[in-house]
């Protein structure tokens, strides 16, 4: 009986890390998605800056 208890306790610590490891790798790839929709939008106003100044310019232009 003694051994099954112990058994068990392993079991529960492989439960444990796997939770633990699934987690970190979630909020990982939360973190990465963040960031690529952050670089993502850093772009677009840089895109939309650039459009802006090369329609300036066209006006300008006789």
């Amino acid at each position: 009986m003694a051994g099954l208890a112990g058994d068990r306790g392993f079991g529960l610590i492989e439960v444990v890390v796997a939770m633990v490891l699934i987690a970190g790798t979630y909020i990982g790839v939360v973190e990465a998605y963040q960031r690529v929709l952050l670089r993502y939008g850093q772009i677009e106003v840089k895109r939309t800056e650039l459009n802006r100044a090369q329609d300036a310019h066209e006006r300008g232009s006789p």
